[in-house]
This record gives structure tokens, C-alpha cells and sequence, in this order.
């Protein structure tokens, strides 16, 4: 009797990249400052694109994530981003204001979490 095991190890796989993705995601929200609530409430995943959609209220950025990632499939590329024009300054820093690092400090965790 052959047996395959195929569908169960992709099906595993993208389970386990999707968890990845949650995980990152949850933390840079988390870690998002919040003033009006528009920086943490507009973080986007997207699927082989850089989506743009802008916050509009509590737990949008959660069902954005849950839509979006229905969609992977192994070989996609998953984006996180967020389209707040001063997302950037507040990840990066200014000469005048610390980086806050969101996204990257929330992609270490991840990584250290996994052994790496």
C-alpha cells in the first residue's frame, strides 16, 4: 500500500506560515503607540501585495488580517504594512524621536520564539 503524506505536510506548512504571519502581525499591533487609535487599527497583511486600507475602528486590522489570509497559498509572498503616512517615522525614528520598531522588533520575537 502506497501512502502519502503530501497533503497533510502542505497542509501543516501553511498552517504553520500562517501562525508565523499572526504572530508578527499581533505583535506589531500590540506594539503600535496609540494617540487616535489610526496607526493601530490600520496594520494590513496582503497576499503577493502591499495592501492600503486605513484603519476604521476597533479590531479592523484583525478581520483585515482574517480576509486576507484565507488567500495564501505556499510560494505567495504575506505583507505586512501600514498605510499611515507617519507609520514610518514612528517605526524608524526622526532625528528628533526614537524608533519604536513595531514591526521589526515584532518579526525578531517571532524568529527567537522558533530557535533562530
Amino acid at each position: 500500500l502506497p501512502i502519502s503524506f503530501e497533503g497533510d505536510v502542505h497542509k501543516q506548512a501553511k498552517l504553520i506560515v500562517r501562525k508565523i504571519a499572526l504572530d508578527v502581525f499581533r505583535g506589531a499591533v500590540d506594539r503600535s503607540p496609540v494617540i487616535s487609535g489610526l496607526l493601530k487599527g490600520s496594520w494590513n497583511v496582503g497576499v503577493n501585495v502591499e495592501e492600503k486600507q486605513l484603519g476604521d475602528g476597533a479590531g479592523a486590522s484583525g478581520k483585515r488580517f482574517a480576509q486576507q489570509i484565507g488567500k495564501f497559498k505556499l510560494g505567495d509572498t504575506i505583507v505586512i504594512s501600514n498605510p499611515v503616512e507617519y507609520a514610518e517615522y514612528v517605526e524608524n525614528g526622526t532625528p528628533k524621536m526614537a524608533p519604536r520598531k513595531m514591526l521589526l522588533s515584532s518579526a525578531i520575537a517571532v524568529r527567537e520564539s522558533l530557535g533562530e
